[in-house]
């Protein structure tokens, strides 16, 4: 289910507003009435929806509106206030959907909409992970943890059932003092279980020592593919707590073959300074 925050300083109004969200098929996380604490929430739930009044106690909401929309990864944003005369300034600024106070019955068609339109996406992107770019044979049958990340020494077997094109995708946990996070511990744990849950039905997850991180070798996938993982990735690591910045590097299979592919990786991985954007090699 999509979530929301509602930023009014009405409580009797936010009350309502809540109410049509649900209704909406839409979680509330967290209600507020300043629009620094609607910042600060929207980055801590990683919400999908805001309903954001412009004309605050404090003064904050137009300079909430600017922070959320340069946040990396936006929220729908949805300016319900009374000072709507000018819209398109209001878009401008950026929002996604402008309402004027007190429709609340136009509201409530805003929010039905959009929710629509996330479950929609979310849909879509369900079935790109279970779907290949191209056609691919069942995934070799490997032993898997209950994570379901396989040994490094059954990368072979996975290569073997690879073809020119596949994508290789290398994942590490960087530390603060610049290291990845040893294998072993619960935080590189949790990092291939998350990589585990994001990627297709048929591309294997294996762990790689020399890197204390992991391959996800994606099976009839290509770049496409690989953003699409790193983007699901980063979007559940956002909502644990996990000790350090993950960082990654993909590259596809060429005719040197998939071990190569991943050496690839791996080096540039080895050779980066770290951080949370995805590379190309």
């Amino acid at each position: 289910m999509a979530t929301a925050v509602v930023c009014d300083d009405d409580g009797a109004l936010r009350a309502a507003i809540s109410t049509l969200c649900e209704e909406a098929g839409l979680q509330v996380v967290a209600e507020t009435n300043r629009g620094g604490d609607a910042v600060e929430l929207v980055r801590r739930f990683d919400v999908d929806v805001i309903v954001l009044d412009l004309s605050l106690m404090d003064g904050s909401g137009e300079s909430a509106l600017r922070s959320l929309r340069a946040e990396a990864r936006p929220p729908t944003i949805i300016v319900f206030s009374a000072y709507t005369y000018d819209a398109d300034a209001i878009r401008h600024l950026g929002a996604d959907e402008v309402v004027s106070k007190p429709d609340l019955d136009v509201l409530g068609e805003v929010l039905a909409k959009v929710s629509t339109t996330l479950e929609e996406a979310a849909s879509q992107a369900a079935n790109e992970r279970r779907q290949a770019t191209t056609q691919t044979s069942p995934p070799p049958d490997l032993w898997r943890s209950p994570g379901g990340i396989a040994r490094f020494d059954d990368l072979l077997t996975t290569a073997e059932h690879t073809q020119l094109g596949d994508t290789v995708l290398v994942v590490s946990l960087v530390t603060d003092l610049g290291r990845p996070t040893p294998l072993g511990t619960a935080a590189a744990a949790g990092v291939g279980e998350l990589l585990c849950s994001v990627v297709r039905v048929q591309d294997v997850v294996h762990e790689l020592p020399d890197i204390d991180g992991y391959v996800a070798v994606l099976r009839g996938g290509n770049d496409i593919a690989a953003n699409g993982v790193w983007g699901r990735l980063a979007k559940a690591e956002a909502t644990t707590s996990l000790p350090g910045q993950l960082t990654g590097v993909w590259t596809l299979v060429d005719p040197l073959g998939t071990m190569a592919a991943v050496a690839r990786a791996q080096s540039a991985l080895l050779s980066a300074d770290g951080g949370p954007d995805l590379r190309a090699v």
